[in-house]
Order: C-alpha cells, then structure tokens, then sequence
C-alpha cells in the first residue's frame, strides 16, 4: 500500500452493480428463458389455488396495501360509469319500452345512491382498509335492485333485464376491481335471489327459467374464469417483481460487502463518508475516519495459509465492530486494511478513546483456529491514521488519503500506534502501552 492510492474504483464496482441488476431482469427481454429461481417457479404453493390469496399472511398484506391505490382508481372509473348507465338504463326503460313502472325509480335512486356513496368514500383515507368491503356491499346493490325491478316485470321487459343483469355481472367480475372470490360470492347471490322469485311464486315457473339460467350462469362463468385469470397473472407478476427486487438487492448487497468478512467494502464506505461529511457541515457536528493497517499480519498467512489468515480477518472484524457504537460503521478496505467512520461526536477525546480500544482488542493474541484453545495464536497490532472532518477534508478521497498518511507516519515511527493528521500534515505518533501476553504460542 502507498500513499498515493486512494482511487475507490467506484467504475469498477458500478458496473458490478449495473451487471447484477442486468441479470435480474425478466428473462425474456435478455435471451433465453432463465426461472429467477425455485421459489416463483413453485408460486402456486405459495398461493391458493382457488382463492387466490396469498398463504403468507403478510405478503397477503403487503400486496393488498400496495394495489389499494389501483383498486380506488379503478373503482372510481367503475362506479361513475355504473351510475350514469344505471340512470340510462331506466330512462330507456320508461321512454322507449314503455313497461316502466313508477315504483322502479325508488329502487334506482336507492342503487344510485349507493353508487355515489361508495364514490365519496374512495376520497377518504380509510378506504384504503375499508375499500374491498364498501365495493363488495356496492356491488351487490345493483344487481339485487335489478331482480327487485324484475319481479313485477314480464315477457320482454324481463328480457330487457335480464340483459341489464348480465352486464351488472361483467362489470362486477372486471370493472369494479373485486378480487376474484370477492366477485364471485356476489354474483352467485344475485343468482340465488333471481332464482327466488320463482320459487317464491313472484314469476311463473315454466321452461324459461333453465334458459334463463344458462344465460345468466354462462355469463358468470365467462367473467369468472377471466377474472380468476387476470388475478392470478396480477399476483404472479407481483411475485416475480418482489423476487425480483430480492435478488436485485442480494447482488448489490454483495458488490457493497466484503465477502469475507461481511463488512461494507470501500465502495459502501466511501459512500456513508460522503454522507457523513454533509451531515457534519450541514449540523456543525465532528466526525473522523480511521484508516486501521494490521500490523505483523503477514506472517500469518506465510506460517499458517491463507486460509488461517482469513479466519484471523473474520475475528479483527468482530473486535472492531466491538469497539464502536452501533451507528458508526466498520469496513474494510482489502487485504488487512480497514477503516472505521465515527460520527456525531463530541470532541476529539472520543477518537483517541477509539483508537486506544482498537489497538487494544487488536494487541490481545487472536487464535488461528477459534477450535482448538490450545492452538497457536496470531499476535498482532494495528497502526491507525486519523482525519477529522468536515474541518481538515471536504470529500472522502481527502479523507481516507489524510488518514492513510497518518497512518504511514505511524508505520515509520514503529507500529502499533495512533497519528492525528493536521493541517500541516501527519503530526505526533502515540504508541500506547500495551501489557505483554507470555508464555503463549504466536505465529
């Protein structure tokens, strides 16, 4: 490592990111079809097969607050349409069939009005909660106030409502924006009650009934296996998207982390530093970065192997992240390199209380294998390169640069140490004391 190489290959990185999320897209805008993986290629576990609810109670959940504001806009469309044919419907009926009975434009009014309600209520906040229950009682009022018109009706008038009747059927299984069971519960209904005048004597049985029937069940089938259809496509889109998002941010996760160790990597680093550093200009507030290099680290991996020597790096990641608070941030910066973000601090006192910690945890022999207690142990050392900023950096380049050179100055002073960097460059080395460990195997 040298001074001079403080470039945080952000190209690099982004592209990583940008090659990652590439991979993520919908297959067939790529090439080949490619299954994202196992868990949408087995969506219908994971939703019922006739209810087309999620078997999640929370995903269920999520799904319906995200299409909340779909579903108002849609129902908004759908109820001011409903009512205007409504009202056309009876006109109509009264200047052109000529069978409109007075009676009738109560039981309009009465269905309009619910309209209109269930229109005003899509303008309040708890529609987003209440939406599916006000559409589904909505929903049913129209088509109940048609077999209540129809009951009082015969030959071609019940015809000419019948008529009305189906199209009220489409229009609740794919306007209104019911869901699926939601649409179906409402038509099967209305369908009892038509058939209850029959029984009930208000229209004469004979075998008009059955044609009647298969009118109205054939329509209900139509709509409803194209609204059975057309949701389960909507969750399986809606699946595949979060699953989407979940690997998406899986491989941006991974290109913003060490591997290793799990720690944010320089990119991620460097972009909490710039973040940092507005805050503290913003709020007058003090902040430092401590570039941390392990001292005595090589022969770890020269006696023991690379593979000890990544077991080693994994427990100086711990100690680290042990030695600052929770809002602070450790990351490293490759090889045996680190770097600790502290901010929102009181006064320089914090840093070097830090630093101390750090070399502290960092001097106590590590075991080059956490199983075995009798095993060889690691002792090593830490020299740590202070800034502080927003006063002595304006960017983070400037920052992880000025604490790399004060921890250069620490290196030549004898390692193991601590160096603020000022205005005039690297300033005193402190080497705290740090109590010997005998009689312990070290690498």
């Amino acid at each position: 490592m040298h001074p001079g190489r403080a470039g945080c290959g952000v190209m690099k990185l982004q592209g990583m990111i940008d090659y990652y999320a590439w991979k993520t897209v919908p297959a067939d805008t790529q090439g080949d079809p490619q299954p994202v993986n196992d868990s949408f290629a087995n969506s219908s576990a994971r939703m019922h097969r006739f209810l087309l609810w999620f078997r999640d109670p929370g995903m269920e959940r999520d799904y319906q607050i995200e299409t909340a504001v779909i579903q108002r806009d849609q129902a908004r469309a759908a109820l001011v349409v409903g009512v205007l044919l409504y009202g056309v419907h009876g006109w109509m009926d009264m200047w052109l069939q000529g069978d409109h009975q007075p009676h009738f434009w109560y039981v309009r009014a009465l269905v309009m009005a619910a309209g209109l309600a269930a229109l005003l209520s899509t303008f309040r906040a708890s529609f987003v909660q209440a939406g599916r229950r006000i559409l589904t009682w909505t929903a049913l009022v129209p088509g109940i106030g048609l077999v209540v018109m129809m009951a009082s009706l015969s030959g071609s008038s019940f015809m000419e409502y019948l008529a009305g009747l189906m199209l009220v059927t489409i229009w609740t299984f794919l306007f209104i924006g019911l869901s699926f069971i939601r649409a179906l519960a409402v038509n099967s209904l209305v369908l009892a009650v038509f058939n209850g005048l029959f029984i009930a004597g208000l229209q004469s049985m004979g075998e008009s009934v059955a044609r009647y029937n298969f009118y109205l069940l054939s329509t209900v089938l139509i709509c409803g296996i194209s609204a059975y259809a057309l949701e389960r496509q909507r969750r399986q889109l809606y699946l595949r998207r979060k699953e989407l998002e979940a690997e998406r941010n899986r491989h941006r996760d991974q290109a913003l982390h060490d591997h290793l160790t799990n720690l944010p990597n320089r990119y991620q680093m460097e972009q909490r530093l710039d973040q940092a550093m507005a805050r503290a200009r913003r709020h007058g507030l003090l902040g430092a970065g401590l570039f941390i290099d392990l001292d005595n680290f090589k022969p770890v991996n020269d006696l023991h192997g690379h593979e000890a020597g990544d077991r080693v790096l994994r427990q100086v990641a711990r100690r680290l992240q042990g030695c600052v608070r929770e809002s602070d941030t450790v990351a490293r910066m490759g090889g045996d390199e680190f770097f600790v973000l502290l901010e929102d601090l009181s006064s320089a006192e914090r840093i070097r209380e830090v630093a101390l910690r750090i070399i502290e945890v960092l001097s106590t022999p590590i075991p080059i294998d956490e199983s075995r207690s009798d095993g060889a142990r690691a002792l090593l050392g830490a020299s740590i390169g202070v800034c502080e900023f927003p006063e002595l950096a304006d960017t983070p380049e400037e920052a992880i640069n000025h604490a790399d050179r004060a921890m250069y100055e620490v290196k030549r002073a004898g390692r193991n140490g601590y160096c603020f960097y000022g205005p005039s460059g690297p300033g005193k080395v402190i080497h705290p004391h740090v109590v010997a460990v005998e009689n312990i195997p070290v690498a």
